[in-house]
């Protein structure tokens, strides 16, 4: 750029003398000074006016949108061009930034980050003022007003590239599952072996039983078997075939409903020989009984649930422990909390009975035949270790965790199985069995890749200890 001569001012052009001002080496009182034309300030006056006002806009605006069309508007004449390209650059890196900070926290915190909240990263539906003063990775981008893709998924890593399936579900809407009243659903069962999934609130007792049943129908041995109401309505069948249906379409089943105790029979085994009702009570449920000062009873009936009690048939306990709670990750309850819930429930199964002088007469303790722990969302282990573990070393830092810091609800559950005689299996002798469980591959949106192998593990388990010579138990001895 050379040097602005005042004795030359009137016979630069329009675009030469806008060239001075952008340097910064000229003011428009400089040309006035030099005696610049009054038709030639007049028009450069409405230039600047113009420039200004919509350099003000692009200000308020803030955006690499409109920091663009200022520049494509005024092109070559644009006086605050370098600034707006400044501009640009500081928001893509600060958008680089919130896009990289929202990958690592999905990368490190996949749970998180359910269905509803990829539709509004997806920009599917609009967040509300509460979503966009969230002090987090995905406030601070739904507060910049960025939109997430697939594409950006898969290039960090979280999704895979290659099925479409799995990458349509993450922003789609969870299977919702029936629930109704367990007096709805009509008489308990009886004469059957009653299997009783407990656990706290979203420890992954709706997602065990998804495996389960998914698993026994790849192999043929799934029979249902209908439970009619007083209105010859079979209720309980929705409830199972949903839990089937959701696993085929990439998502996890959503956790039971607040106070919602679930049943449906099954015939399993390849000679349909095990007849079984699956019991699952939900984690709210499971708290208030937990927390109910031994009278567990009373809770159960307010539920409309005592029939499950009233009933002599042999029962089999798996009590879970969600292992996202044990690191932090589920910070709806603390680890101690789990643990110390899991105990009280044990305590309240063993003064349950129908006896007011005597509630450990009849308890259901004393009708329970097998206990066993089950370490649900295992896979988190892997991440822990940073690299995929084999079912072995899942199962040693299982044993491990439970010998370290569950020793008293070990030592606990191992005196009630004495004193009730349960695990009295040759091998066993009294002590609980433990499970490692995860239902395979976890993405954002609560979207899942099934890998049965645990669940197999789980359905075998159940095999071998409803069968009346416990054919194949001897496998989980430790």
């Amino acid at each position: 750029m050379y040097d602005f001569d005042p004795k030359l001012v009137n016979t630069y052009t329009i675009d030469q003398l806008i060239g001075f001002l952008k340097s910064k080496s000229v003011t428009f009182l400089d040309f006035q000074k030099a005696a610049l034309r009054h038709d030639i300030q007049k028009e450069l006056t409405s230039i600047i006016q113009t420039d200004e006002s919509d350099w003000r806009g692009a200000r308020e605006l803030n955006t690499i949108d409109g920091y663009q069309y200022y520049l494509d508007t005024h092109g070559a004449r644009a006086l605050h061009d370098f600034e707006a390209r400044m501009c640009i650059k500081k928001i893509e890196e600060n958008e680089k930034q919130l896009y990289e900070d929202l990958l690592n926290h999905m990368r490190d915190n996949v749970n998180l980050y359910k269905f509803n909240s990829m539709q509004f990263l997806f920009k599917l539906k609009t967040p509300d003022e509460a979503m966009l003063t969230e002090d987090s990775p995905k406030g601070r981008f739904l507060k910049a007003g960025l939109k997430l893709t697939t594409k950006h998924l898969i290039d960090k890593g979280l999704l895979p590239g290659n099925n479409q399936a799995l990458s349509d579900s993450v922003v789609k809407d969870d299977f919702v599952l029936p629930q109704l009243k367990f007096e709805d659903l009509g008489d308990f069962p009886k004469d059957r072996t009653d299997v009783y999934f407990l656990g706290c609130p979203s420890s992954g007792k709706t997602c065990v039983l998804a495996g389960f049943l998914n698993y026994l129908r790849k192999v043929g041995q799934m029979g249902y078997v209908a439970q009619f109401n007083k209105n010859n309505m079979d209720l309980c069948r929705p409830y199972c075939d949903k839990l089937i249906e959701g696993i085929g379409s990439y998502k996890a089943p959503q956790s039971t409903d607040r106070e919602t105790i679930s049943f449906f029979k099954i015939d399993t085994g390849a000679n349909r020989d095990r007849k079984i009702t699956i019991v699952e009570l939900s984690g709210e449920a499971f708290e208030e009984m937990s927390n109910s000062n031994m009278n567990g009873r009373a809770v159960w009936e307010k539920m409309g649930a005592a029939q499950c009690l009233q009933n002599d048939s042999k029962k089999t306990l798996f009590f879970l422990l969600d292992y996202s709670t044990i690191i932090g990750q589920n910070i709806s309850y603390s680890e101690v909390g789990q643990t110390l819930r899991l105990e009280n429930a044990l305590s309240t199964f063993c003064y349950d009975g129908p006896d007011e002088k005597d509630r450990t007469r009849g308890c259901t303790m004393s009708k329970v035949k097998t206990v066993a722990i089950v370490i649900t969302k295992c896979d988190l282990m892997d991440k822990q270790e940073g690299r995929p573990l084999s079912k072995q070393e899942r199962s040693a830092i299982a044993f491990k965790y439970l010998k370290e810091r569950c020793r008293n609800f070990m030592n606990e559950l191992e005196k009630i199985c004495e004193r009730y005689g349960i695990n009295n299996y040759k091998g066993s002798k009294y002590k609980p069995f433990v499970l490692t469980f995860s239902l395979g591959q976890f993405y954002v949106g609560n979207s899942v890749v099934y890998d049965d192998s645990d669940s197999e593990t789980l359905a075998n388990f159940i095999l071998a200890c409803t069968d009346k010579d416990f054919k194949g138990l001897d496998k989980f001895f430790k």
